[in-house]
């Protein structure tokens, strides 16, 4: 049986996408309960998830503005399946998506996940498209299963008995899905497995938009000197010197991946492209914030 852990902040806009999906799977019979970990601020959210309350779905009060992580460790606690497997509030779960998991756990997988897709009413948006194009490029549907250092948390599943040897997810504000993928590869591997699918709903205001890149800039480099502590780059001021070949690197990386894809993708990123270029230089001010940063993994 597979239990699903979902972090929501203020999700009110989004989650209820999430809980419908969820519900309308195939093979719903898989489903061993749905844990929501909110910690929002506002009422509107909290009244949305007390409507959908039940024996199957779990609301459990995380305090207020719980980072990510903690609220899906806090989640697993409460979680009795064999199998977690983990969604964010602002995605939808395509109506096999317990399933693959399913058969991906049979065929011995113990930690993975799947494609990341936008969704029909986010496919020709700038903004959405933009995000998507720069945060997803590597996790875009394709053909061949294989092996990842991570999956993203968007779209996450892995075994209990795994999850707790590992130590659950490291307490930080972003890439924690990066630090997990890591840690786990240390006891098994992780795959992606293009199958299982959810749609993830981008946000659709500038603020907003800018504010997550300089955020996600801001711990990557967080995250390597943690990780990669005897790297001498990502030590004192190397980074700030080595910031223009990251940038070019990142850029042909992600280009690469989308020309790999079809045709369609190609002619959006094109058109994208400027905005693209904008949000990398809104990463990289987070960049440079994280390196200057003395924040402590715990902040």
């Amino acid at each position: 049986m597979i239990s699903v852990v979902i972090p929501s902040f203020n999700s009110f806009g989004t989650i209820e996408h999430t809980l419908k999906s969820l519900l309308s799977q195939n093979r719903i019979n898989l489903l061993s309960e749905i844990i929501i970990v909110d910690s929002s601020d506002d009422n509107q959210t909290k009244q949305l998830l007390s409507v959908y309350q039940s024996e199957k779905i779990k609301i459990i009060n995380g305090g207020i503005k719980l980072m990510p992580a903690k609220t899906r460790n806090l989640g697993v606690k409460y979680a009795k399946g064999d199998i977690l497997a983990f969604i964010d509030s602002d995605a939808i779960a395509a109506f096999d998506w317990l399933e693959k998991i399913a058969d991906a756990y049979e065929k011995g997988i113990k930690v993975g996940g799947g494609s990341v897709l936008l969704p029909e009413f986010q496919k020709n948006r700038i903004l959405p498209l933009t995000q998507y194009f720069f945060q997803c490029s590597e996790f875009m549907e394709s053909k061949n299963i294989r092996q990842k250092r991570f999956v993203p948390t968007v779209n996450m599943f892995c075994e209990r008995q795994l999850f707790d040897k590992i130590g659950g997810f490291p307490d930080i504000r972003a890439s924690e899905d990066v630090l997990f993928g890591l840690e786990a590869n240390r006891f098994s591997s992780v795959w992606f497995i293009p199958q299982i699918k959810v749609f993830h709903i981008f946000r659709e205001n500038i603020k907003g938009s800018i504010k997550n890149q300089i955020l996600l800039g801001k711990y990557i480099i967080i995250y390597k000197r943690l990780y990669d502590k005897d790297v001498f780059y990502y030590k004192g001021l190397w980074p700030l010197l080595m910031l223009p070949l990251f940038l070019v690197v990142k850029f042909c990386r992600i280009s690469l991946r989308i020309f790999k894809t079809n045709l369609v993708y190609v002619l959006k990123y094109l058109f994208i492209l400027p905005f693209f270029l904008l949000t990398l230089f809104f990463w990289s001010i987070g960049f440079i914030n994280g390196i200057f940063s003395n924040m402590k993994i715990t902040e």
